[in-house]
């Protein structure tokens, strides 16, 4: 998942660079300052509780604090980063809004309050697989409903995949259900996958059929088509054009051409001419119906048996299935409720708001004030609704880390999404009662657009890496995380290689040899962030000693987001949390189409490990060649890894059935509120 933005922190005293070295607002009274600094004086000013102590004295000035009045009435004050870019679940892909939709919505499997490598019953009671793991049936809750009251069944499920795989909603997430048989081919729209690879009855057998430019050849230039009508075209540049698209893209009119006139394409000669024939037959065929959905026909690996029970079946053993289902990509949505107000495939419509919003978890969706704050209430349908211990849930979007700190220390949180690194040593001093310090699987890391000049030269990126010191930005910015090494961070058995170093005057001259010595020749580059902080001005630090320019460009979180999958960035500010405890929840990121690598970069070797990986029945060799995979990633360098999260963050010791959990999924139905137990 993508974390907001990334931390926050600044030591001017400490640091290895200087604020105030940039260029001055004037008309800003705080201008040259640190930030860190001054929020930190605000934070922390001594005449607080001298001011705190008047205010008690004076009549009428005693007033209960929030958290006080939400003690009283049983409702969770949760500091949540960012205003949330939408609800709908199969859409969305950050922290701020998974903490809210693990809230309103369950999946087969739950998650354990204090083990995250526990499951535990969800939507399903039990579950069992086949011998080699390609195979999982799930019992569901015959019990189980909506929070409407309509019933929840096994249908539900598979409509929930469907859309979520449909190629038309466009969903960043559907590699996640990629592992369901034939569910990658559908989602990809694969046009002769299904319509001839699947047949088993066709010609030729698809291991010699997929050698068929059935995706399109990137490598071969044809932006001067790109406007134009393909009728206009001469035999040579309709070749052109139908090799750069592929026959899975072809529209009917280019179908039609390649049947009247066979040599428009190029086909391997191990495919005879007879099967070439019906692809273009089929293709066509489906083309000229209005090319409508595929799922029937791609035979995807799911089936409802009864509607209490879900078969998956999927290409590849997957032991690690029910840890993967507790990740709200696997959360079934209501049909009825999406349906009624627009297509499967619309994006972003009235289902997933206030009075609409239908689920299945243990809270419902009560208000959301825009900015303000999201409120979730008891689902009295959840199947255990008795054992729910609070009543509520309000997510505050505070966006400002120190703006939270402040808020928690008034009494206005019961938990915030972090604390500020350079506020750590403080909050140990004076405030350890409240402080929470506890491992977390992410990495914080710098994403490049290998589309944009110089950035896809892998020597530029390589130089890039090596300037960067992640030992002095954990010690000074990111206090409390760990130099990465890697882009995964370690995962039980997991060892990647360790390959991420500084040596700066080796990045300059890897500069030179890529044609910018000093720099020089490239362009200037703008690094795309949602939150100005000493994290930004640090790379730009860093990118400046080689040279490079680097102007800030800020935006808010949806467009954020949406800027880096449209690739209309140069550079960002990023980080991954990890959705289940597997390299794969890393590595995965960076296939070719995924909807969350916005890098534009991706390798077949790379992912052929992957593949190679996938069907390795030894538990180590798998873990040996996914590092082998992660290796040639990191050769190519992408994207930059600066450090591997570590969770810091306040809370109130009121809060029960809140554990240290390095997924941070923590069950909001175990949680519960017993001020009582504070003295």
């Amino acid at each position: 998942m993508l974390p907001f933005s990334v931390p926050t922190a600044a030591h001017q005293e400490k640091g290895t660079f200087h604020p105030e070295n940039t260029a001055k607002n004037t008309t800003n009274p705080l201008a040259g300052c640190n930030r860190a600094l001054v929020y930190r004086a605000l934070i922390f000013s001594r005449t607080i509780p001298v001011l705190a102590l008047v205010c008690l004295l004076l009549p009428g000035c005693r007033r209960e604090t929030l958290v006080g009045r939400a003690n009283r009435e049983g409702i969770l004050l949760v500091g949540n980063s960012a205003e949330p870019r939408a609800l709908d679940l199969q859409i969305v892909t950050g922290v701020p809004e998974n903490k809210i939709l693990s809230a309103l919505f369950e999946g087969l499997c739950g998650d354990h309050p204090s083990d995250d490598e526990k499951m535990v019953p969800g939507m399903a009671t039990h579950w069992e697989h086949n011998e080699d793991m390609t195979e999982w049936t799930f019992h569901l809750r015959p019990e189980a409903k909506w929070s409407d009251g309509a019933p929840l069944t096994a249908e539900d499920f598979i409509f929930s995949y469907h859309r979520m795989l449909h190629p038309e909603l466009a969903a960043a997430y559907a590699p996640m259900l990629h592992s369901i048989r034939n569910a990658e081919a559908y989602n990809r729209d694969e046009r002769g996958h299904i319509l001839c690879g699947l047949d088993e009855n066709f010609p030729t057998q698809w291991e010699t059929l997929r050698k068929a430019n059935f995706q399109g050849d990137p490598s071969i230039d044809a932006e001067d088509l790109a406007n134009r009508k393909f009728a206009s075209l001469d035999q040579g540049e309709r070749r052109r054009l139908l090799a750069v698209k592929g026959l899975d893209r072809l529209d009917a009119g280019q179908l039609r051409a390649i049947r009247d006139t066979p040599a428009l394409f190029d086909w391997p000669d191990e495919i005879p001419q007879a099967s070439r024939t019906l692809v273009i037959a089929r293709l066509l065929e489906h083309a000229e119906a209005g090319a409508p959905d595929l799922f029937e026909k791609a035979r995807l690996g799911l089936d409802a048996p009864d509607p209490h029970t879900l078969v998956v079946s999927l290409r590849e053993p997957v032991p690690y299935l029910p840890s993967k289902s507790r990740h709200s990509t696997w959360f079934p949505v209501p049909r009825h409720v999406i349906l009624k107000h627009g297509k499967m495939t619309d994006r972003f419509t009235k289902w997933a708001t206030v009075g609409n919003l239908v689920g299945n978890g243990p809270f419902q969706l009560h208000a959301w004030r825009y900015n303000h704050y999201i409120e979730v209430r008891r689902n009295p349908h959840y199947w255990n609704a008795p054992n729910v211990g609070l009543n509520g849930i309000r997510f505050y979007p505070i966006e400002n880390p120190y703006t939270e700190t402040r808020s928690f220390l008034a009494g206005q949180l019961h938990t915030t999404y972090s604390l500020p690194p350079d506020l750590l040593e403080k909050t140990r001093r004076e405030y350890p009662q409240y402080l929470r310090t506890e491992p977390y699987v992410g990495t914080v890391f710098v994403r490049l657009n290998t589309t944009r000049p110089g950035l896809d030269d892998p020597r530029v990126r390589r130089a890039l890496a090596l300037a960067i010191n992640r030992e002095e930005l954990c010690k000074y910015i990111y206090e409390g995380f760990t130099p990465a090494e890697t882009f995964t961070p370690q995962l039980g058995d997991y060892r990647p290689p360790a390959v991420l170093r500084y040596n700066l005057e080796e990045a300059k001259a890897l500069l030179a040899e890529a044609g910018y010595p000093n720099g020089e020749g490239l362009p200037s580059f703008a690094l795309l962030t949602s939150r100005l902080n000493a994290g930004v001005d640090a790379i730009q630090a860093t990118f400046r000693k080689l040279g490079i320019r680097l102007t800030v460009e800020q935006k808010d979180w949806g467009s954020y987001i949406a800027a880096q999958q449209q690739l209309e960035f140069d550079i960002a500010m990023a980080g991954w949390i990890g959705d289940y405890l597997d390299p794969t929840t890393f590595l995965d990121l960076w296939t070719r189409n995924n909807g969350n690598n916005n890098t534009g970069w991706d390798s077949p070797e790379f992912e052929a490990l992957l593949r190679k990986a996938a069907r390795q029945p030894n538990p180590q060799a798998r873990l040996d060649i996914l590092a082998q995979a992660e290796g040639k990633f990191m050769e190519a360098m992408p994207v930059l890894p600066v450090a591997w999260y570590s969770r810091l963050y306040l809370h109130r010791p009121e809060v029960h059935g809140w554990h240290p959990l390095v997924l941070d999924n923590h069950p909001w139905e175990n949680v519960s509120l017993k001020p009582d137990s504070v003295r």
